[in-house]
């Protein structure tokens, strides 16, 4: 999956282009994220999540198996931001609350570029919003603070990265199509994704399944299945959606 979801303009971010931008909070929406049914997620974030979202892994075509969070059924919609840009949901995945930076690697490990969508909207010259640049130079607060969370997000994408290794070396990843219905009558597939099997996770013998909760897998496995329930949610968060439309058309 593209690390560069969601990202139009991309750039490596510049103290001499970039000095005088400045994040506008009365211009922030989550505008960027509603052309995406679903986004990446670390492990740290499972519980949380599924609460809200449905937690599957993607299965592309080069094998890489990536745990998402399902935001909509039908292609390049998701059902969690409004017509008025706003997230409808309580907890907002790590993937989506580092926009509008982004860390790009390069040749050597822990070797980073920090990059901005410059088509961000909330991202502005003037005196309204906090800087990005101090008058020296040296970083903002608000800066400082992205580049933590990217950092962090980073370290937790490689203990993701991991944990997915770990589930397909003892083949618990199957795939899975789903088949939905709104109350319209309207059928709809999911496919395209693996979740774990519960009967080949019952079945491990009881040394690897000591590991798996030793190491914390355990527990983003069963949030990972208790997360499936939300599937029903999709479907309802869809209705609603084709509803407003056909109100609205």
């Amino acid at each position: 999956m593209k690390t560069a979801l969601l990202y139009e303009r991309p750039v490596a971010l510049s103290r001499d282009a970039h000095r005088h931008l400045r994040l506008v909070s009365s211009k922030a929406s989550f505008s960027y994220a509603r052309a995406t049914n679903c986004v990446p997620l670390a492990c740290s974030e499972f519980s949380l999540a599924a609460t809200q979202y449905p937690i599957v892994f993607s299965a592309d075509k080069d094998d890489e198996r990536v745990p998402v969070a399902l935001l909509g059924i039908r292609e390049n919609e998701n059902l969690f931001v409004s017509a008025d840009g706003a997230w409808q949901a309580g907890y907002i995945p790590a993937f989506v609350r580092r926009y509008p930076f982004l860390l790009a690697a390069r040749d050597e490990p822990r070797n980073f570029t920090i990059c901005v969508d410059e088509a961000y909207a909330a991202l502005a010259s003037g005196a309204e919003g906090e800087p990005l640049f101090l008058s020296d130079g040296r970083h903002a607060p608000a800066l400082e603070q992205a580049i933590a969370f990217l950092n962090n997000y980073h370290d937790e994408i490689q203990r993701t990265n991991a944990f997915v290794a770990r589930l397909q070396a003892l083949e618990l990843l199957v795939p899975r199509v789903v088949q939905m219905s709104t109350g319209s009558r309207r059928n709809f597939v999911l496919q395209g994704f693996v979740v774990v099997d519960e009967n080949q996770l019952e079945a491990l013998d009881d040394s690897v399944f000591s590991d798996l909760r030793r190491t914390g897998y355990l527990r983003c496995i069963y949030a990972h299945l208790i997360s499936l329930g939300n599937m029903a949610r999709l479907s309802s968060r869809l209705e609603s959606r084709l509803a407003e439309q056909t109100s609205t058309a």
